[in-house]
């Protein structure tokens, strides 16, 4: 049994335009070289880091909350030697894994990570399962945020938020409390990349496109980056964020083509996205991924 902790920057990708790139990349790596400190010296373990996100695993329940909130007082700290002010956001779950070389697996991982794409920056957001261990521990404050759907779970899924910093809380009403089931009209976004498809919606948030294995879509493609990219459910919209370092085009067929360098836009109802450079000289080599929207009924 493991804690398992996304710790996620947020916004990252606005930094470039404003700081530049070199400034920008020394200023995130420093930022992940705290927050990596952080997690071990509170008895965490590092497992993995893509872009400017850390999983990390802890022993328990109560450490694990500790070190969440010891993460955003670090990052508060080393904003004040830094040329810009980072947040990051955290999400953990507390559950079985199973581990080889390293490596975790699970449907832990997948709730905590669910959890994680959730939060908002300086937040903590933990599964219902934590929220009951810290609830013998007085030292913590929790409070009820959300139910929501995670695939493959029939069950509603309550979501709780550590509420580490009393002073910037949001005042929340006192008879909130989860809510009850109901049927609505829901958003998912269908994705072709090759021969295989994938699906977006509330369940499934992130999806991360690039050459680096530990991606949702590997594309090997020579102009592609290790992060190219990431596609995000954000309340009934779907955004595309470039990441990369020779840039992405948007081409929805209801306006001009769209090129994104380490910037975002929201997705049309069908488009494409090739990955790649403007140069018309790569326009018909270059990789494509297809994406509808579509609605369907489901319910909470």
């Amino acid at each position: 049994m493991k804690a398992v902790l996304f710790a996620d920057i947020s916004d990252s990708t606005r930094l470039y335009d404003a700081l530049g790139t070199a400034v920008t990349r020394d200023t995130l790596v420093r930022c992940i070289e705290v927050m990596t400190a952080t997690v071990v010296q509170r008895g965490g373990t590092v497992v993995d880091q893509i872009g400017d996100e850390l999983m990390c695993t802890f022993p328990d329940v109560e450490g694990a909350t500790l070190a969440a909130e010891q993460l955003h007082r670090a990052v508060e700290q080393a904003n004040v030697d830094s040329p810009a002010e980072l947040r990051i956001r955290i999400g953990f779950h507390y559950g079985p894994v199973l581990i080889e070389e390293g490596r975790i697996y699970g449907d832990t991982v997948h709730i905590a990570r669910r959890i994680a794409s959730l939060a908002k920056p300086q937040q903590i957001l933990i599964s219902r399962d934590c929220n009951e261990v810290l609830a013998d521990a007085p030292e913590f404050a929790t409070r009820f945020v959300d139910q929501t759907h995670l695939k493959g779970k029939d069950e509603g899924f309550e979501i709780y938020e550590v509420v580490w910093d009393s002073r910037n809380a949001t005042v929340a009403f006192e008879n909130m409390a989860p809510a009850p089931q109901r049927v609505q009209q829901v958003c998912e976004l269908r994705l072709l990349s090759g021969e295989r498809a994938y699906v977006l919606d509330s369940n499934n948030p992130r999806l991360t496109i690039g050459r680096d294995a530990r991606t949702d879509v590997v594309v090997q493609h020579a102009r592609v980056s290790r992060l190219h990219g990431r596609i995000e459910y954000r309340k009934d919209t779907f955004t595309f964020v470039d990441e990369s370092t020779n840039g992405s085009q948007v081409l929805d067929g209801e306006a001009s083509p769209r090129y994104l360098r380490r910037d975002e836009c929201p997705l049309s109802s069908e488009g494409r996205i090739r990955l790649g450079s403007l140069d018309p000289e790569f326009e018909f080599e270059l990789p494509e991924i297809t994406y509808q929207v579509h609605w369907k009924e489901a319910s909470f």
